[in-house]
C-alpha cells in the first residue's frame, strides 16, 4: 500500500494480526481483550465455530499477543473498555498519561460510599473541595 498523506492513519482490525509473518507491520498494536470464546465466535458461522475456538486458542498461546502488544484495552463489557496496559515507549510518544480518566471513574463512585460501607470510630475527615470531578457510575 503507497504511504499516505502525513498525518493518515491506517486502522487494520482482525484476528491474528501478530503472526510472526506480520512482525514490523504495524507502528502501534493495540490489543482488544474480550473472552476468548466470544472473540473467536465472533461473526463466523456456528459450523466453523469449534475450529475457530482451537485456533484463536493455539495463536494466543504461541504469539502471545497481549505481552506483544503497545497497548491492551479490556473489551470484556464493551460499554465499558478499560485500558489496561501502556508500553512505556508509547506512553512517552503519547505524551500523557492515559489511565486517570479510568481510575477515577472506577474508584469515585466507590469512595462516595466509603464511610457508609466501612464505617470507623474516628469522626469523617470535613469535606473539601475535590481535585477531580466524580464521574457517575454507569447503569
Amino acid at each position: 500500500m503507497p504511504p499516505g498523506e502525513p498525518g493518515t492513519v491506517l486502522v487494520v482490525d482482525g484476528c491474528f494480526l501478530q503472526h510472526p509473518e506480520l512482525a514490523g507491520a504495524w507502528d502501534l498494536v493495540v490489543y482488544l481483550r474480550e473472552h476468548a470464546a466470544a472473540e473467536a465466535a465472533r461473526s463466523v458461522p456456528a459450523r466453523l465455530a469449534d475450529r475457530r475456538v482451537r485456533a484463536v486458542a493455539r495463536y494466543l498461546a504461541e504469539v502471545d499477543p497481549e505481552a506483544a502488544a503497545d497497548m491492551v484495552v479490556d473489551c470484556h463489557d464493551p460499554e465499558w473498555p478499560i485500558i489496561r496496559r501502556v508500553d512505556p515507549a508509547v506512553a512517552v510518544r503519547i505524551g500523557r498519561d492515559l489511565h486517570p480518566t479510568e481510575t477515577r471513574a472506577f474508584v469515585a463512585p466507590r469512595a462516595a460510599t466509603w464511610e457508609v460501607r466501612f464505617p470507623t470510630t474516628t469522626p469523617p475527615m470535613p469535606p473539601r473541595s475535590p481535585s477531580w470531578t466524580l464521574v457517575p457510575a454507569r447503569p
